[in-house]
């Protein structure tokens, strides 16, 4: 069976997720919006991009690296990027993260899933 990465935080490579979501967000300028003649008015000042991850259940210690490589306020995140078909490397900042834990013996601690966000600074 072959393991390649898929995402890398700080050029650290990071376990592959089981899914992981890409979106494209406009961010709009501060006049934006509909006038009352119902005309939208808009003005794209930047296009951000959002990762949303998703892991299967694995060991407490794994999940924990990863949450530790994402601690930080910002952190570079390298991924394939579906606009630009090509490698990227953001700058990013989490999102909420959650985790659904259960312990199966003093041994094996287990975290059913993690999820969370990564938004493009």
């Amino acid at each position: 069976m072959s393991v390649y990465t898929t995402w890398w935080v700080n050029d650290v490579a990071m376990p592959s997720p089981m899914t992981m979501d890409w979106d494209l967000m406009d961010v709009n300028g501060p006049d934006d919006g509909r006038t009352l003649d119902g005309v939208a008015h808009v003005s794209i000042v930047a296009i951000k991009r959002k990762l949303s991850f998703k892991f299967p259940q694995k060991a407490m210690s794994v999940n924990a690296t990863i949450l530790q490589a994402i601690a930080p306020a910002t952190f570079s995140v390298k991924y394939w990027d579906r606009l630009d078909n090509d490698w990227r490397t953001s700058t990013m900042y989490k999102g909420d993260r959650k985790t659904i834990s259960f312990m199966l013996n003093e041994i094996r601690k287990e975290d059913k899933e993690l999820t969370f966000n990564l938004i493009e600074c």
